[in-house]
């Protein structure tokens, strides 16, 4: 049985040096071996007619020697080997450097399967091609991705003895039903498979259940973010119907059903004891900007605080502007905080801790200004910000009072995105947050 945690540096063929150039790769145990994919496959089971070879492409074709012989090379240390292939299209001149071995295996008659780059001899006017790879059978060879100092070859030799001794009891976490509703094959055949498959069959059942693992772990782990998020408590916002109400006829526009729908599932999520964790989608001008005011000036008539991200200055200072304007005739402390510019909606403000809203870039979370009493974070482009970046915030309890005493609470949370992204992936992609979609 394979011990899949132990150093690849113990197995056969491998010792110090090649570990070290492995693990540039991230290969460190047997399992980030097995679990090393090829980046593409070599099909000699598909190839071209020599007819139909192009200067400066590679293929595949499969051609039969006519003739095979030792060229002198002017250079002491090089060998030349030239033969001529034929299929039932046409011939094609191949060479060989520093292969004199080939003497001994090729044999004018027998037929070969060879990938290489097509290239023309000007002297003779005619196509060469030299092959990069040879084989006698119609089969599947990975590609992986390399390293100085690492070959295919070297590869495909440590890894194939490997996935031999695998053990699908050891491997396999998925319940025999869900294979079988799923029409999904073992792990351990979709290991085999996705290095050395048999057929493009095997192949695309190997990528089926590979796909099928990385989606469900996922998911999987979203879903225990969004349980684990949902033990914290956040502040429940009061909602004060009316002011809302007025904030909605004060603006020169009349919103739309989708922007009243996702404003109302962001704003009844504030009143809840259960942190938010949303996903506000809509396209650029779609008036996301609006609906994540709406959540602000609820924060803000709980005497919470809110902080506005986005990954930019001009984004930031376009926010400040059209936010200031959508608030001019509130009470609302703003403030606006980048890597070059400080400024306030209101003279009189003097300390960024004291304002209701506060809106930067990345700056604002380096320079680790404090938010005595954060409630709402809204995060813009939320993908354009680091993991550790977005949950920064989050993480600071709320003060209950001024002598520093912790409630436990967490803030609020609020993504946006202009990047259009189907319900289903988004899901998939964003399994923690719910989704709001501005369409």
């Amino acid at each position: 049985m394979l011990n899949l945690d132990q150093s690849v540096e113990n197995l056969v063929g491998i010792g110090p040096k090649m570990a070290g150039k492995l693990e540039r790769l991230g290969i460190e145990i047997v399992r980030d071996l097995i679990f090393y994919y090829p980046r593409t496959w070599m099909d000699f089971s598909k190839f071209t007619k020599i007819s139909s070879l192009r200067i400066n492409e590679s293929y595949i074709i499969k051609a039969k020697i006519n003739s095979i012989e030792p060229i002198r090379s002017q250079k002491k240390w090089m060998s030349i080997i030239h033969a001529e292939l034929e299929d039932v299209t046409g011939k094609v001149q191949v060479i060989w450097f520093n292969q004199p071995y080939l003497l001994n295996i090729l044999k004018v008659g027998d037929e070969w399967l060879l990938s290489g780059k097509v290239g023309w001899d000007f002297k003779n006017k005619n196509k060469t091609l030299e092959p990069s790879q040879m084989e006698k059978d119609e089969i599947i060879l990975p590609v992986y991705p390399l390293t100085e100092g690492l070959t295919q070859k070297f590869l495909r030799k440590i890894i194939k003895p490997q996935l031999a001794r695998l053990s699908n009891s050891e491997l396999e976490f998925l319940p025999d039903e869900v294979l079988k509703h799923e029409n999904l094959v073992d792990l351990k055949t979709a290991l085999q498979n996705i290095h050395f498959p048999q057929s493009a069959k095997d192949l695309h059942t190997a990528k089926k259940r590979l796909a099928f693992d990385e989606l469900f772990l996922t998911a999987l782990r979203f879903l225990s973010v969004k349980k684990e998020l949902q033990q914290n408590l956040a502040p429940a916002m009061q909602i004060d119907e009316e002011l809302l109400k007025n904030f909605v006829k004060s603006l020169p526009y009349k919103l739309t059903n989708a922007q009243r729908k996702s404003a109302w599932e962001i704003i009844k999520d504030l009143n809840r004891k259960v942190p938010m964790n949303r996903l506000l989608e809509g396209d650029v001008g779609s008036g996301k900007t609006v609906v994540a005011a709406m959540a602000a000036l609820v924060a803000s008539n709980n005497k919470y605080q809110t902080v506005w991200l986005a990954p930019t200055e001009i984004l930031t200072n376009q926010h400040f502007q059209n936010i200031c304007k959508l608030f001019k005739n509130y009470p609302i402390k703003i403030g606006l905080i980048t890597s070059s510019k400080k400024q306030f909606n209101n003279p009189a403000i003097k300390q960024y801790n004291s304002c209701d809203l506060l809106i930067g870039t990345h700056a604002l979370i380096q320079k680790n200004i404090t938010i005595p009493k954060l409630g709402l974070i809204i995060i813009d482009e939320q993908h354009r910000f680091g993991v550790k970046q977005r949950s920064y915030l989050r993480n600071k309890p709320i003060p209950t009072s001024k002598v520093g005493r912790f409630s436990g609470l967490v803030p609020h949370f609020l993504s946006m995105t202009a990047t259009p992204i189907p319900r289903t992936l988004a899901l998939a992609l964003y399994g923690d947050l719910d989704i709001s979609i501005i369409d």
